[in-house]
């Protein structure tokens, strides 16, 4: 995920439909959110994040257990990004 071409499209949607939320989504996890998320967060402050498969511990059939810690861990920095 690049910010700087993510904001262009937030952007862009934005100005189309103002009353929709914005989401970003796409391989964030607790070791890249801060980076990835930070430049947006700024600027966007209503938005979304999602994660969920580097949430993950894999596992044999592909689906993988959500670790608690790295969730954990990954919404401690969401809501360090927004809310302060």
């Amino acid at each position: 995920m690049d910010p700087t071409e993510i904001s262009y499209w937030l952007d862009a949607f934005d100005a189309l439909c103002s009353e929709l939320g914005l989401v970003v989504a796409g391989g964030l996890h607790p070791g890249n959110v801060k980076q990835l998320i930070s430049p947006l967060a700024a600027r966007f402050p209503d938005l979304s994040i999602d994660a969920e498969g580097k949430l993950r511990d894999d596992i044999d059939d592909g689906g993988g257990v959500l670790n608690i810690c790295r969730t954990q861990d990954y919404l401690r920095t969401g809501f360090e990004l927004f809310i302060e």
